[in-house]
């Protein structure tokens, strides 16, 4: 407890000679602070595998993980956040953290992360965001599930903001993007997105102008394919988490969610948060994966 649960940081970004390069943060518990893992000026980072839940009555801001200037190679995988309290909430908060600093293109890995923010009125809080980002480039957003519960509708509730930069070179895949009471997503500039496809979209916002952004406000699943230039196999459908949408902070999913088998196979995620493998032909878009058994040109969920 206390203010951070980890603060590191390398000596300055500036010089690659002054980053601390090969840190691994690796199956981890952080419980209350404000912050539960803070990390700055790094090379070669790899975050995975950490349980984070702040308080329940906390600062005007909180953080599940906040990241700065951590550039080149980049892992993020399987880890869980749970902001269930009074302030501002952001989950997964990247800042500048390039995949290009060394100009060798370095496709980073976000991918099996479970975050659920939520945010209440007390301290001034009115956002609730589970990824926020700006300045971060060359990303691969892999079967991730964010989830934002935050009671505001004024338009501070999204719950996958990225805010540039152009030319970004991120690609989003296999996700989940649900929001109570405000934006699924919201993309400031869209040429910050290389691609995106296989993800369901959920809002139930009660300003359709909340409903999403990209480039623009969008306001149905036709408006996002046109500013996306993709999302042909995208979808914007009820998730059925197993806890309710209202107060969902386990987001694994029901048997009856409609996302189960509606992703595509990647090759570099081949189980899901929990360790179990994820089925070869028929991936959900999620990071929870149902056992199941393939037969034959269709799945039999166990």
């Amino acid at each position: 407890s206390g203010s951070y649960g980890m603060y590191y940081q390398g000596y300055s970004h500036e010089n690659e000679a002054w980053r601390e390069s090969g840190t691994i943060v690796e199956n981890n518990l952080f419980e209350n602070g404000f912050y539960g893992i803070y990390i700055a000026n790094q090379d070669n980072l790899n975050v995975s595998g950490n349980y984070i839940k702040i308080a329940s009555v906390s600062n005007e801001h909180n953080y599940g993980i906040y990241l700065l200037h951590c550039y080149n190679e980049f892992e993020m995988i399987g880890n869980r956040i749970i902001l269930d309290n009074t302030g501002n909430q952001k989950g997964l908060n990247l800042i500048s953290c390039d995949g290009n600093d060394d100009g060798g293109e370095h496709f980073g890995i976000i991918a099996n992360n479970m975050i659920a923010t939520g945010g209440g009125t007390l301290l001034g809080g009115t956002t609730s965001e589970p990824f926020y980002s700006t300045g971060t480039t060359y990303k691969k957003f892999y079967h991730n599930t964010f989830h934002s519960y935050g009671a505001h509708t004024s338009g501070s509730s999204k719950s996958f903001y990225m805010n540039g930069p152009s030319d970004g070179h991120n690609t989003l895949r296999n996700n989940i993007f649900s929001c109570l009471n405000g934006t699924h997503i919201y993309i400031s500039i869209g040429s910050a997105i290389d691609s995106s496809d296989y993800n369901d979209y959920y809002s139930e916002a009660p300003d359709p102008d909340r409903w999403g952004y990209w480039d623009g406000e969008i306001h149905n699943l036709t408006e996002l394919q046109a500013a996306s230039g993709d999302d042909d196999s995208s979808m914007t459908v009820h998730p059925d988490y197993v806890d309710a949408f209202a107060t969902a902070t386990d987001l694994h999913l029901n048997r009856t969610s409609p996302v189960v088998d509606k992703g595509i196979t990647l090759v570099e995620i081949t189980d899901d948060i929990d360790e179990e493998p994820r089925c070869l032909l028929y991936t959900s878009d999620a990071a929870d994966e149902l056992d199941g058994v393939d037969l034959g040109g269709r799945r039999i969920i166990k």
